[in-house]
């Protein structure tokens, strides 16, 4: 093992100098280590960060340029970030994030250009057309190593400061919490970047054969300085845990063999009750294994005992903060671990403050402080906040605490009013914008609450307006489309008045407590709604599906009638849960189900009492106003359509219509007539009579079109039909290979003679995708034909409905309907020359109303082009409704 000298001749002060040290003295060692792949070498590392940066400064960016990355994690986000903070700087974002934050990140963070993994269907590239900032993709390199990357994107131009970066060149730029608006902006420059990684390895002398497994995500400073950063200076490797979850945590721990893995208390919390199911892997990758690093919490003496007898690893608590790094650990060994403390300084610039920037004795409480190189310089554009953190050089971290006469430091409290939710950090002023933004909202205060795996979760005190009647899901409903996840308050208390200070304060570290919330352990949540059935025992069913509930959100044990939300679960456990379920109990549930059955009772009520035909998913079903029904589109799931449910305002109920044969207890339809009857037959049962006002994106459109010539033939009144970007053109008319070869020549005629040859190549090679997939859909179709009418089972691949909606709309063919029809009308690409729509015109016998709007077709339904949508289908049911009276 080679640890950190302090004596290097050729000492590093970029992390790019880091990388091209050790491609020079070990070219053939491992840097990043992926599963199944072979290491990324020193040597291809640095080929490839060269690589990065000659794309960017070829597109005209350089040091001091800001680039976004957005990735969903991974070898190929962290090789990213480092390519990119080597010739540029680094802002790597949470990927949760909604299209508005995105904008608002990219705005108010300077980005210059947004990097975004190839393929990824990310809101950000609608932030980034927005603002009129130029993407690049990150593309994966088709080769051998651990997923080395390059970027790619059609801009030129020529870099103002080409070339690496230097020691003082601000490298990663990170943000305290939430929105930037409501947050600060932390700077990191690359002297400051080696300097933490070379003392958070120094302690336990890693060295070259030191293998990391990073179990924090790449967008949080842990994840990419604490973990990669560390392994990267001493020439040792680094892994990034590919499936964050109990599973997942196990396979790689095999596969990569680390000797240490860093994390956040809240997520081996999650995963080291489940040792006991995961022998093989653990004894498979203990041979090597020496310590867990755990971040954002600590264990107690006895829980990293029993983690440690399990794992056969030491496990060590560490404390630090963006601004700072890593402060505190506990030793490895040679002195005791103490139970309540965090461990001990790794610099000699820790100390605890008094109010008037004293340094405080042992045992005396104040505020934990840190200066010296590790230190970042300010927070941007804030001299309010870097008057109020720094104090004759010292950098006041907000957290409260004291050292002992050992110098083990202790944690009391805190003075930031951060919510800290299993790492993700939360401002909650931005919670209480969001909430003032709902219109019968007063007043509200969001605040942190105990929780049993995460440590802290967000909870929000509400002042409702006069009259106004509003209810924990209608909030947390308005929220979702406003807020990541995490950020989304999983309770609510309603109250006539916000506690306030003598001095008129909202003092948010007492709501808990003044709400009786703060004593909210593991069994109070899990039991908080159950005590007025405590006389009912679960049955078998409750018990079955509580079970995985607690399974799949890490918990000892979960109540009947607590929401999903409400015990931490968010989109990524929501999948998860959902396959739990499925291989539990052999019963696939739509996620779409949350909407109205989020707690274990409701949703063991749903298993029990839904028919087979189910497909209705009311994703609002509160309001005055007829029922608009939304018909799915090709994937048959209907989540695309809470936003726009939302921005019709919560007024308008809004029910989606899903396909059959999405949870796996009934055969998909073949026929868009037949899911035309299917569907009336289920609108019916919540409206029985007309009139109906209906609608569909893509080929929602067509199935919603049949539904009103069908409900038109028998007798029933149709209010409206909206067709979102609907084209009928598989159902009119198709192009022949004449056709295609006629069309492909006017557009020739007018391009330039160097480009003829890239396009007709281009056009060939769609050429043969258009063909290979009418062969695949023409062979689905006899297989699925052959089965169905000649087997007495029908294969379960074969009953997939996103391929059965294909041959759908290729068999459909449409006939004229005497009503009206709404079209909204999306833009078009520069290429396409043709108008998807002119069929309607002969359809329809009424009139047919086209109405433009803006976005492309596969946006529509997202932030922020779903507004305009919204608005405008917002008129045509009110048009609609004056009308049918």
């Amino acid at each position: 093992m080679e640890p950190v000298a302090d004596n290097w001749t050729d000492r590093p002060g970029t992390m790019y100098e880091v990388v091209l040290r050790w491609a020079k003295r070990t070219p053939g060692a491992p840097a990043v280590v992926a599963p199944n792949r072979p290491p990324l070498t020193y040597r291809d590392l640095l080929t490839t960060v060269d690589g990065i940066g000659a794309t960017l400064n070829g597109c005209g960016f350089g040091r001091s340029d800001r680039v976004a990355v957005v990735h969903p994690a991974g070898p190929d986000m962290a090789v990213t970030i480092v390519g990119v903070w080597s010739h540029a700087t680094a802002v790597p974002l949470n990927p949760a994030y909604t299209a508005a934050e995105f904008a608002m990140h990219f705005r108010d963070l300077g980005i210059r250009v947004v990097a975004v993994a190839a393929g990824m269907d990310t809101p950000a590239r609608a932030a980034a057309r927005m603002l009129a900032i130029p993407v690049l993709d990150i593309v994966p390199h088709p080769g051998d190593g651990a997923k080395a990357v390059r970027l790619e994107g059609t801009m030129r131009g020529v870099a103002r400061q080409p070339g690496p970066a230097a020691p003082d060149d601000v490298a990663l730029v990170l943000t305290t919490s939430g929105t930037t608006s409501h947050s600060k902006i932390v700077p990191i420059r690359h002297r400051q970047i080696v300097y933490r990684a070379e003392r958070t390895a120094r302690d336990p002398a890693l060295g070259a054969a030191d293998r990391c497994l990073v179990l924090n995500q790449l967008f949080h400073h842990a994840g990419i300085v604490t973990g990669c950063c560390t392994a990267l200076s001493t020439g040792g490797s680094f892994g990034h845990l590919t499936d964050f979850s109990v599973g997942g945590f196990f396979r790689d721990l095999a596969r990569v063999q680390p000797t240490w893995c860093t994390g956040s208390h809240a997520f081996y919390a999650s995963v080291f009750g489940h040792a006991a199911a995961h022998t093989e892997e653990i004894a498979r990758a203990s041979g090597g294994l020496k310590w867990f690093r755990v971040g954002n919490g600590r264990f107690e003496p006895d829980e990293a005992a029993a983690v440690e007898a399990a794992f056969g690893a030491s496990v060590i608590t560490a404390y630090g903060t963006s601004e700072t790094g890593t402060l505190v650990t506990e030793p490895l060994a040679g002195k005791d671990r103490k139970r309540g403390s965090v461990g001990t300084p790794i610099y000699q610039g820790v100390a605890i403050l008094g109010e008037s920037g004293q340094a405080l004795g042992p045992r005396a409480v104040g505020e934990v402080a840190a200066r010296g190189p590790m230190v970042f310089d300010g927070y941007e554009n804030d001299p309010e906040a870097n008057r109020a953190a720094f104090t004759n050089g010292w950098f006041r971290t907000g957290d409260q605490g004291y050292l002992d006469e050992d110098g083990y430091l202790f944690l009391t409290g805190r003075i930031k009013e951060m919510i800290n939710r299993g790492g993700e950090k939360i401002t909650p002023n931005e919670v209480d914008r969001a909430l003032l933004e709902h219109p019968d909202v007063s007043a509200a205060a969001a605040f942190a609450i105990p929780h049993p795996s995460l440590g802290e979760d967000v909870a929000a005190a509400v002042v409702a307006k006069a009259g106004a009647a509003l209810t924990e899901r209608a909030l947390a409903r308005f929220l979702r489309d406003r807020l990541a996840d995490f950020k989304v308050p999983r309770r609510f208390v309603f109250v006539d008045e916000i506690p306030t200070s003598a001095t008129g304060k909202i003092q948010r570290n007492q709501l808990a407590a003044a709400f009786g919330l703060d004593g909210a352990g593991e069994a109070d949540i899990a039991d908080a709604a159950d005590r007025a059935a405590a006389s009912r025992p679960p049955t078998a069913l409750e018990a079955r599906l509580a079970a995985v509930w607690a399974e799949t959100l890490g918990l000892e044990r979960v109540g009947l009638h607590t929401t999903f939300f409400d015990l931490g679960g968010d989109s990524l456990l929501a999948v998860e849960l959902f396959l739990r379920i499925e291989e539990t109990l052999g019963c696939r549930l739509p996620r779409s189900v949350l909407f109205e059955a989020a707690t274990v009772a409701e949703m063991a009520d749903h298993i029990e009492k839904a028919a087979p035909s189910r497909c209705l998913a009311p994703i609002q079903p509160d309001g005055e106003r007829p029922i608009f029904f939304g018909v799915h589109d090709v994937n048959g799931e209907v989540l695309n359509f809470r936003a726009l449910a939302r921005h019709l305002g919560e007024d308008q109920p809004f029910y989606g219509i899903q396909s059959i044969g999405l949870d796996g207890t009934e055969t998909p339809l073949a026929r868009i007539e037949d899911m035309a009857a299917r569907y009336i037959a289920e609108i019916r049962r919540v409206q029985p009579a007309g009139p109906y006002y209906l609608g569909g994106y893509s080929m929602g459109g067509l199935i919603a079109y049949e539904m009103a010539r069908q409900l038109n033939a028998a007798g029933h009144a149709v209010g409206l039909i909206a067709l979102f970007d609907t084209s009928p053109s598989h159902g009119i008319r198709r192009t022949g290979l004449s056709g295609w070869f006629e069309q492909g020549g006017n557009l020739l005629a007018d391009r330039k003679p160097l480009s003829i040859a890239k396009y007709t190549g281009r056009g060939f090679l769609n050429l043969a995708w258009v063909a290979r997939a009418g062969l695949w859909r023409r062979l689905f179709a006899i297989a699925w034909r052959l089965c169905a009418h000649g087997a007495p089972m029908i294969p379960r691949w074969l009953c997939r409905p996103v391929a059965l909606n294909l041959m759908a709309i290729r068999s459909y063919r449409l006939r004229p309907y005497a009503g009206d029809v709404v079209l909204f009308a999306a833009e078009r690409y520069a290429w396409d020359r043709r108008d998807p729509h002119a069929g309607w015109r002969a359809l329809v016998r009424g009139d047919l109303d086209i109405r433009p709007i803006e976005g492309r077709h596969h946006e529509i339904l997202e932030e922020p082009y779903v507004r305009g949508l919204a608005r405008k289908l917002s008129d045509c049911l009110r048009e609609a409704r004056t009308g049918a009276t």
